[in-house]
């Protein structure tokens, strides 16, 4: 949580972020998904989990004068499940940024399963 002119700023949907293992997630949500691919993986129904994966949608560019950082795509995890690629996030709200980066995402990346967990 972030402190702001010495105020606690709460999160937007007042979500509350929690340490796992050293990875924080911004969900209480988010990190009981954590807990439950671990144990996929140790069940073997999963393998190769990543935590925070970041995928690049536009590449950093110049045009004129003017330098465009380069723009990503970070998902909670991914995985491999049954020989597929599973990039997965976790969502409450979906907003319209997010729903635009997830289109980018499946165009770009069309051999990856986007699996959205609510």
């Amino acid at each position: 949580m972030a402190v702001i002119n010495g105020k606690r700023k709460l999160n937007k949907y007042n979500a509350k972020r929690i340490t796992i293992d050293g990875y924080k997630f911004d969900s209480l949500r988010e990190g009981a998904r954590y807990e439950e691919l671990k144990i996929l993986v140790y069940a073997n129904q999963i393998t190769d989990l990543k935590i925070h994966p970041k995928y690049e949608l536009v590449p950093k560019f110049i045009r004129g004068d003017k330098t465009h950082q380069a723009r990503y795509y970070i998902s909670d995890f991914e995985y491999i499940e049954d020989g597929y690629f599973v990039t997965e996030d976790v969502k409450g709200v979906i907003t319209k940024l997010a729903s635009w980066k997830m289109n980018q995402f499946e165009f770009q990346y069309p051999i990856r399963v986007l699996r959205i967990v609510k």
